[in-house]
């Protein structure tokens, strides 16, 4: 079983990705990188676990979340959350 580690409040979604320059790996982690600072208003450096990735890793993304509040929650199981009145949740 996976253990909820943490939970907060969605503050921004974007989906709406840029189209990457696809014969160059650094002009278009670049991209991204500028990108995703302009929709959040923070360094992918930053923020991102596991930012030092190559493009490779981020290629086939379909988008990324901004979460703020967050809070530990240990010992809680994703079975827990089950029956609950819970509207969103996400699971990563």
């Amino acid at each position: 079983m996976r253990r909820v580690v943490a939970v907060g409040s969605l503050e921004g979604v974007w989906v709406d990705l840029p189209d990457y320059p696809g014969d160059n790996e650094f002009a278009a982690m670049d991209l991204l990188r500028q990108e995703f600072e302009g929709h959040f208003g923070f360094p992918w450096l930053a923020v991102m676990s596991g930012a030092g990735g190559n493009f490779d890793c981020y290629k086939d993304w379909d988008g990324y979340i901004a979460i703020r509040d967050l809070k530990k929650c240990s010992g809680l199981l994703v079975s827990d959350l089950k029956g609950k009145t819970i509207h969103r949740i996400i699971l990563g």
